[in-house]
């Protein structure tokens, strides 16, 4: 499971993935029902893998413009990483969490400074 797939099922309630399994997969009640939780226990693993990714934190501390995804794609090739997560951070990694990053790190930079 890729992260941009963990993030699709994460914004799934486990109802819908119980029925997306049920009717348009075509398995059984029983094993949708664990089939859902499975991929469900699964994304949300992956998502706090995605927290702490270095990947992410590179992208955050380079910023949203033409740097941060340059910077972002060579960590990710040095990293040895698969092409699909550094697409995930490049493309898809939201503005709101780099600039909470970004207002973490300045608010530290400032209350050093004021010391």
């Amino acid at each position: 499971m890729n992260y941009k797939k963990a993030s699709e099922i994460r914004n799934k309630s486990l109802l819908s993935l119980v029925a997306e399994k049920k009717f348009q997969k075509g398995q059984g009640l029983g094993s949708s029902i664990g089939s859902a939780i499975s991929d469900k226990f699964k994304a949300k693993s992956l998502g706090f893998k995605e927290k702490i990714d270095p990947l992410r934190l590179v992208r955050a501390l380079t910023g949203k413009g033409t740097f941060g995804k340059v910077a972002t794609t060579i960590a990710g090739r040095t990293f040895g990483r698969s092409e699909e997560d550094i697409k995930y951070f490049v493309i898809h990694m939201k503005n709101s969490n780099i600039n909470k990053y970004n207002n973490i790190i300045n608010n530290e930079k400032i209350s050093k400074k004021n010391i």
